[in-house]
């Protein structure tokens, strides 16, 4: 009876420290989780907080201060075959933007919606959105300018260029120079 009481006391006594490890181990993890939870609420408050100072300095013309930079023209796709783009530009070529300091630092141009230029064969003036990055304004409110896109056929050279470069008449071109060395 003796080794059964024992038996008994050490199956309470594994169970009772394994029922308390257990509430240990719980309990960590319901603190380990709110600790989570109050450190992602806390980097979304500041995300928060950095965007509404930064919508404060783009609505307070007091804040913002002002930069001018390039329109550059996005472009997607490719001539069709036998085409080249001359040139290209946009009016305006440059826009003045507002917005705080910090975020105007890291802007260099502001650039448009992507024309597509695949099936395109005669020269050509539209009108593109601009891409406005976020808590950034453009002066006067410009949000479209004008693309003007000049393209030419290209004229096949093959006839100009003889099939041997090294024709005749130009070894006698080069013969003079070589005999004076």
């Amino acid at each position: 009876m003796k080794r059964n009481r024992d038996s008994l006391v050490k199956f309470f006594f594994t169970h009772n420290a394994l029922q308390k490890f257990m509430a240990l181990l719980c309990t960590l993890v319901v603190f380990l989780t709110a600790l989570h939870n109050e450190l992602s609420e806390k980097a979304a408050a500041d995300e928060r907080a950095k965007r509404e100072m930064e919508a404060a300095a783009l609505a307070s013309p007091a804040d913002a201060v002002e930069k001018e930079v390039d329109v550059a023209l996005a472009v997607d796709g490719a001539l069709p075959e036998g085409f080249r783009i001359t040139s290209f530009e946009t009016l305006p070529g440059r826009v003045v933007i507002a917005g705080s300091p910090a975020r105007l630092e890291e802007i260099e141009s502001i650039s448009t919606k992507a024309v597509d230029l695949s099936g395109i064969t005669q020269s050509m003036k539209i009108n593109v959105e601009l891409e406005v990055p976020e808590f950034i304004r453009v002066k006067d409110s410009l949000s479209v300018v004008v693309a003007s896109i000049n393209i030419a056929k290209v004229e096949s050279l093959d006839a100009e260029l003889p099939e041997n470069p090294e024709a005749e008449g130009d070894k006698e071109k080069t013969k003079p120079a070589e005999q004076g060395r």
